[in-house]
């Protein structure tokens, strides 16, 4: 077996040392952990939003204006409307899952018991380096130490990638969505139909033709401005459908395809810059 270079020492001490550091640095995993506590937070009332319209939009399942002859039924309207919230809800609670799931993972592997066996075997390694004679277990001490590092940096630099691109790109047009869909679920008819009561009480027959009069009148100006908001309320959610739907591709990008995208990269290039020198290897 040929010993390594003082020059090539010298090189895979530095990786080794740098990542030591890295590994020991807590502000780069607590920033990490912020980040994603916020991306939790801003998914958390997403799904909040998406139950709120869902819940305004149930309660016109069985409201019904008639105009003249013809009878509609709003709910019947707002169906599609309902199935795709409901679809937006399953894809919030994916994203939150996901989140939760690269929450749990980094708290594991930046934890102390983690990070002391790391920096142990990454100290036996930069020993071995330089001890005047090539020892037998070197090459398993540099697999090990290899493993040890893909599994503490790949679903941070993940997980950090992400919410970066989170941050510069997607949360701007995800609020800007969000609040479109806010003010669908805001706008939902609340009004109850109201009588009005006469100033006057009159107890003749010409009087009680008057109240009735009267009573009919309210009724239906109310009964018409209530059809008229139904309605408005009805164009309004399917306006939102674009909301929803950019919604939807947003959080998925965020919550599945960014994290496997940048899991997949890192892995990659994880695995080329610790792959086992060749020295090593013979």
């Amino acid at each position: 077996m040929r010993h390594l270079s003082s020059h090539y020492r010298v090189m895979l001490t530095l990786i080794v040392a740098f990542m030591l550091i890295l590994a020991s640095m807590r502000s780069l995993d607590e920033r990490t952990h912020v980040m994603i506590d916020q991306a939790l937070v801003t998914t958390a009332s997403s799904y909040a939003l998406a139950r709120t319209l869902d819940a305004a939009i149930s309660t016109l399942k069985s409201s019904e204006v008639s105009a003249g002859v013809v009878s509609i039924d709003v709910g019947q309207m707002l169906n599609p409307v309902s199935d795709l919230i409901d679809k937006f809800s399953d894809i919030m609670v994916l994203a939150f899952t996901s989140l939760s799931l690269q929450k749990v993972w980094l708290v594991m592997l930046s934890s102390l018991p983690a990070n002391t066996i790391f920096v142990v075997v990454g100290v036996l390694l930069i020993v071995s380096l330089w001890l005047p004679k090539h020892l037998q277990g070197q090459q398993w001490l540099w697999k090990m130490f290899a493993f040890l590092a893909i599994g503490r940096f790949i679903v941070l630099l993940s997980v950090l990638s992400t919410l970066l691109v989170d941050h510069w790109f997607l949360d701007k047009q995800i609020q800007q969505h969000q609040v479109s869909v806010a003010k669908v679920s805001q706008a939902s008819p609340t009004a109850e139909l109201q009588n009005t009561a006469s100033l006057k009480t009159d107890d003749s027959f010409l009087g009680m033709i008057e109240r009735i009069k009267n009573q009919w009148g309210s009724l239906a100006d109310n009964v018409q401005k209530r059809k008229q908001q139904l309605f408005e309320f009805a164009q309004k959610t399917e306006d939102s459908v674009i909301d929803m739907l950019t919604l939807m591709a947003l959080y998925l990008l965020k919550s599945l395809i960014l994290p496997l995208l940048f899991l997949g990269l890192f892995y990659l290039w994880l695995r080329r810059v610790l792959a086992v020198p060749v020295t090593l290897a013979r």
